[in-house]
């Protein structure tokens, strides 16, 4: 007599698509917890490079500011023409800028300066950028503020703008009265964001009294 044949049940089609269905969710929460943690991790890179570079600029300007004024052995302090201090500085709706001058060697037989310009303007208002040019004279105050119309474009950014932003460049002068000759105090503040993520900001500041005054 012969057995009857035994019929083994697979997965039906129901308990088939339930399985694929939570194999997707699986797999798709996986991901996201995937691109979360990878959003994390680049914002964190993002902040990291904007303090590093907004703290480097500010320490490179605050050294170079430094230079303002100097004259030689002989101890002569050169300012701007027209400027009353070392540091030329001017703050306005339209622009915000400092400058000053130093004697660097020569140019031919004649004494070479120095003239160097920082400056954030409405011509570009998402940028910090330094102008200079090495003449054999000092320019005036008005040379400094209209810096391009006299000498061209000599300017270099200071940050990455595809990346960093500058929304704001303030200065402030203080005059510290003693029984010596007055000091000034320039006390320089540079505000800073991610350009794809402006929320993200930084503010940075010092103060600084002249070296050669």
């Amino acid at each position: 007599m012969l057995k009857p044949k035994k019929y083994y049940q697979g997965m039906s089609l129901v308990e088939c698509l339930v399985s694929v269905a939570i194999s997707l969710v699986l797999m798709a929460t996986l991901v996201s917890l995937l691109l979360h943690n990878a959003q994390i991790t680049n914002a964190g890179i993002k902040q990291r490079l904007l303090q590093q570079s907004t703290h480097s600029v500010s320490q490179i300007i605050k050294h170079d500011l430094y230079r303002a004024g100097y004259g030689g052995e002989l101890g002569q302090v050169i300012k701007i023409s027209g400027a009353d201090n070392v540091y030329y500085w001017l703050q306005n709706s339209a622009t915000s800028l400092v400058g000053y001058a130093y004697l660097s060697g020569e140019l031919g037989s004649k004494e070479a300066y120095v003239n160097v310009v920082y400056q954030r303007n409405n011509h570009y208002p998402n940028q910090l950028r330094v102008c200079e040019a090495k003449l054999p004279r000092v320019i005036s105050v008005t040379e400094a503020a209209n810096f391009n119309a006299y000498f061209g474009n000599r300017c270099n950014t200071l940050f990455d703008s595809k990346q960093i932003m500058v929304t704001a460049f303030e200065l402030k002068s203080e005059t510290i009265p003693s029984s010596l000759p007055s000091s000034t105090l320039l006390t320089v503040s540079i505000t800073t964001a991610l350009t794809d993520s402006p929320e993200q900001s930084l503010s940075v500041s010092f103060v600084l009294k002249p070296r050669n005054s």
